[in-house]
């Protein structure tokens, strides 16, 4: 489910999480929103248009702005930006509606889970590729082969090697999947996250590259990997590794239809930060060369899955989507132009022509929106941008939770401040985190008392938000034996908190450069101060991985205490890699996700009950009934989701209906979207 924040903006650890959360502790914690199968009752939306069954004519243009380069148009997209994108050219099994709930879109109706939840068998919608071919259960069974392949390249939330045993093209619309383990997660981190391509362009363009390695010279090629390997572990040797790119380049100049990292991207090095960076533009030709050279004796699935982001259909995909890619629609680092894809399956979309320009930041998009050169800038973060629309008629603002959240993350090992509960429970009712909240983020927040978004349909309306009561906060330290003196019960702490010879002082780690968190704390310690809690707030400038690391041990420190930092969530609520007891970090497992080391024999059951139930309906009771044990363990103080903002212009509708902007997909049905005169 979640992937760290800190990745989100920047930070190292995201790329390992998210590899490792989509898949909630068997590979991956990203995308998901239930494994809804054919015994659930889908989530609707009252308000957002639920189908398009009126016959469309496409008209007129949908521009959308783009915050940084499109990649891979295919499952090996890995940024955030192309990931957009894949709707407008693909389908998978699943799509989320509005509420975050799964629905069926290239299969016929919900799949049908056997009753050990192992095996899941789908039934495919009639539908067609771009290129005319009927959508068939083979290409569906070809493409989960290339997930759950060793070699899988797709990206890495998406690879299903830990979870699916089999896949299976039963007869021309029905595919059968076996998992290793119940996993009900499957139905959306695979169902929903998996585009489905074709597997005769797939094995075509396999076949080209084969064709360039019967060619090439194996020898000088596993040669000059293994010198591009060496030349990696060895640090930086600009001269080795200029002499390496010409190698690489002379050598891959027998494999035209092999997807090439563009070399102008490297022009980063230098003192000026403008010049040609040999060595990191050697380790990037180094996984095609490798996969060239693997082409030279294919072994089916796993020598297409390992070439397969180097294959050339990633800048020209065959999808079943709305729009489609014509020849020379992707024109790298500046655009990309769909085509209205008349043999979709829902009928024509509503508009002809999608154009998706690339931005170099946020500010240059919005003012492009308001000179009336885009239609659409998504997420719009900074205040100060979201400003500019103040009093602008032509645009529609629409504002959403965020699916992720911030929180304090206490260190819950033995003999550890915050390992007694009355000392969190001091933390929650000695604060007042909705005015917090309110002033550190200016109102563009929601507090959270759960980790699961308002908008979802495992969100936990029932938990009540906690109003400041300092007595009741001194009193739940005392019931962890901390002596707390109010000699004139005005709810104040004539003086620190103490246990024996310990008095309750700590310190809290906050990622520098964030000011929002820092203010959020530095007013957190100021109010827990009444309680008689001392906390003292250190902002790293430096990266974190030392904290969150087996043995989490800060400068001069044996252990943390305490840390404020935040999660990137997906539609999926499962937490296992977050709040299950046996992702618990230790010598042996150092960079698990459960650094905080909570462990909870009610948790562990509904997270194992909550992986296992199929049905949607039983699935959110489980999550509802976690997230209240998550409320009164409180492992975490939750803290807030932030609104997120996306701008249109103010034309823009649905052929289905009008379009509310109140949800992270209110635009789920792209199909219907037009912009009107």
């Amino acid at each position: 489910m979640p992937s760290l924040r800190e990745g989100i903006r920047g930070g190292s650890r995201a790329a390992v999480l998210v590899a490792v959360v989509a898949l909630g502790g068997c590979g991956s914690p990203t995308p998901t929103g239930t494994a809804i199968v054919s015994t659930g009752s889908p989530v609707t939306t009252p308000g957002v248009p639920q189908s398009s069954d009126a016959a469309v004519v496409p008209k007129g243009t949908l521009t959308i702005a783009v915050e940084g380069a499109l990649t891979n148009l295919s499952n090996a997209a890995a940024d955030e930006p192309t990931i957009a994108a894949l709707p407008f050219i693909f389908n998978g099994l699943y799509r989320y509606n509005a509420s975050l709930a799964p629905m069926p879109d290239l299969a016929a109706e919900l799949c049908d889970a056997s009753d050990d939840e192992i095996t899941w068998t789908c039934m495919l919608t009639e539908a067609s590729f771009h290129n005319g071919d009927r959508v068939m259960a083979a290409d569906v069974a070809f493409t989960y082969q290339l997930a759950m392949s060793p070699t899988c390249t797709f990206r890495p939330a998406l690879c299903l090697s830990s979870i699916l045993r089999d896949v299976e093209a039963v007869d021309e619309s029905t595919i059968v999947f076996k998992l290793k383990e119940p996993y009900a997660p499957f139905g959306t981190v695979a169902l929903t996250g998996i585009k489905i391509e074709s597997k005769t362009a797939i094995e075509r363009a396999f076949a080209t590259l084969v064709t360039a390695a019967d060619e090439l010279d194996l020898h000088a090629a596993e040669s000059l990997t293994d010198d591009l390997e060496t030349l990696e572990a060895g640090g930086r040797q600009v001269p080795a590794c200029a002499d390496a790119v010409a190698q690489a380049e002379e050598l891959l100049r027998s494999a035209p239809s092999l997807r090439l990292p563009v070399r102008d991207d490297f022009n980063f090095g230098g003192e000026g930060g403008d010049e040609f960076d040999p060595c990191a533009y050697a380790s990037a030709l180094g996984p095609p060369l490798r996969a060239l050279v693997a082409a030279g004796e294919p072994e089916g699935p796993d020598a297409i899955a390992a070439a397969y982001p180097f294959l050339n259909f990633n800048a020209a995909p065959i999808g079943t989507g709305p729009w489609l890619c014509m020849p020379g629609c992707l024109r790298p680092g500046e655009s990309l132009t769909l085509t209205a894809f008349d043999g979709y399956f829902r009928g024509p979309p509503a508009t002809e022509t999608i154009i998706m320009p690339t931005f170099a930041d946020e500010l240059t998009a919005i003012e492009a929106l308001r000179a009336g050169e885009v239609d659409w800038v998504r997420d719009i973060r900074d205040d100060a941008h979201a400003a500019e629309f103040d009093g602008e008629p032509m645009v529609k603002l629409g504002t959403y939770p965020d699916l992720g959240y911030f929180s304090l993350q206490y260190n819950l090992r033995e003999g550890q401040l915050f390992a007694d509960l009355g000392a969190r429970k001091a933390v929650q009712h000695c604060i007042d985190k909705q005015a917090i909240v309110e002033s550190v983020t200016r109102g563009r927040a929601i507090p959270m008392d759960g980790y699961i978004s308002p908008v979802s349909w495992a969100h936990n309306a029932n938990l009540p938000a906690i109003e400041r009561d300092t007595r009741a906060g001194m009193d739940y330290l005392r019931q962890a034996d901390w002596n707390v003196e109010d000699a004139d019960d005005d709810g104040i702490a004539d003086a620190l908190a103490t246990r024996g010879n310990e008095t309750f002082s700590t310190q809290v780690y906050v990622r520098g450069g964030q000011p929002e968190r820092i203010l959020f704390m530095e007013q957190l310690r100021d109010q827990v101060s009444d309680c008689g809690i001392d906390l003292e707030i250190i902002v790293a400038e430096v990266g974190l991985m030392p904290l969150l690391t087996f043995p989490h041990a800060p400068p001069g420190a044996d252990q943390f205490d305490a840390y404020f930092g935040g999660w990137g969530g997906s539609p999926e609520p499962d937490p296992y890699l977050i709040f299950h007891s046996s992702q618990c970090t230790t010598a042996d497992q150092p960079q698990l996700f459960n650094y905080i080391c909570f462990a909870n024999e009610d948790a562990d059951r509904l997270i194992a009950e909550g992986r296992r139930v199929s049905d949607l309906e039983q699935r959110s009771e489980i999550y509802r009934e976690l997230q209240q044990v998550l409320y009164e363990q409180q492992p975490y103080l939750f803290a807030w989701s932030d609104i997120s903002l996306d701008a249109t212009d103010a034309n823009l509708t649905s052929s289905a209906g009008d379009v509310e902007l109140g949800s992270p997909l209110w635009h789920w049905q792209l199909e219907t979207l037009v912009i009107t005169e």
